[in-house]
């Protein structure tokens, strides 16, 4: 299979040191991917590890180095824990829980899997366990994870379920389908370029970190989920030469009581600009979220 002109989706494989034969199962898996699905799906898949794609460097703690030179250039990942979470990195638990964190809070997918393998006497650490039960349940309210026992099932179901996903995540064949009925003068290679970019973003943009007090953990949800839409009111706070053509009053009628929707289009009618102001935590990020994944939403975008 050549890789030209395909689309290359970097997985990284995040886990601690005790499961290194699934570690290389799963850079074998993603290799068979391409084999058999690559050529059709026109993309080509690359497995991404620390010990293959990392390069000596100093001025960060280690895995601020990795974080810059592998896993923020990872389109999705895959997480896989055994016995251990890790050695602790100052901003989590272990260096694969920040790997995994951090790609997730970027709105990128995560697959995780853990070991129900029997635990060598040896090989226990009973810190080391409680910490990796803590971290797994933290997962199971917002995330499907996956238990295998054996690395042959291990084998079995990361196979299947990459081609379940990666399709899913990454091809967004039934937008590229409706851009070829409704574009037909557009370059085919444009209209994928603009669909995966608008994909990536709605994954970005459409998933928060919800914080609460020092005893709660932080955990990611949808925006969709969580925004509750506004009731704004207009006010003027500028001088009138900022609104030329335009009296106060009535700039300020026409705002009175209407959704953030109808806000962006009243404005825009009528400036180029809108400036969005409040005190920190207010709701600002969320709310230019909200307003970017409404231009992004056709259905919103021709209202």
């Amino acid at each position: 299979m050549t890789n030209a002109g395909y689309r290359k989706i970097k997985i990284l494989i995040a886990s601690p040191g005790d499961v290194e034969k699934e570690r290389d199962i799963a850079e074998d898996v993603i290799k068979q991917w391409n084999i058999a699905h690559g050529e059709r799906e026109h993309l080509s898949l690359e497995a991404i590890r620390w010990e293959s794609h990392g390069a000596p460097e100093m001025g960060d703690r280690v895995q601020g180095i990795l974080n810059k030179q592998i896993v923020d250039q990872c389109d999705c990942a895959i997480g896989i824990f055994w016995t251990r979470i890790g050695t602790a990195t100052g901003v989590a638990p272990g260096g694969a829980v920040e790997e995994i964190e951090r790609l997730r809070e970027m709105g990128k997918p995560v697959m995780m899997y853990f070991s129900d393998a029997p635990i060598p006497r040896k090989m226990v650490d009973l810190e080391q366990l409680k910490k990796l039960d803590d971290y797994r349940e933290s997962l199971l309210s917002h995330a499907l994870v996956w238990q295998y026992e054996t690395v042959e099932e291990f084998h079995k179901e990361l196979s299947k379920h990459l081609a379940l996903q990666v399709p899913k995540w990454f091809c967004n064949t039934d937008e590229q389908n409706k851009s070829t009925i409704s574009a037909t003068t557009a370059q085919p290679d444009s209209i994928a370029d603009l669909h995966r970019y608008q994909a990536t973003l709605m994954r970005q943009l459409g998933n928060i970190t919800l914080t609460g007090s020092p005893a709660l953990e932080h955990f990611a949800t949808k925006l969709s989920e969580t925004f509750v839409s506004l009731s704004l009111s207009g006010s003027v706070r500028s001088e009138t030469r900022f609104c030329k053509g335009v009296e106060p009053c009535e700039l300020m009628s026409d705002l009175q009581s209407k959704t953030p929707e109808q806000v962006m289009s009243i404005v825009f009618q009528q400036h180029p600009l809108l400036l969005v102001i409040g005190d920190p935590g207010s709701g600002k990020t969320t709310l230019l979220k909200h307003y970017a994944l409404s231009c992004l939403d056709e259905q919103r975008y021709r209202d």
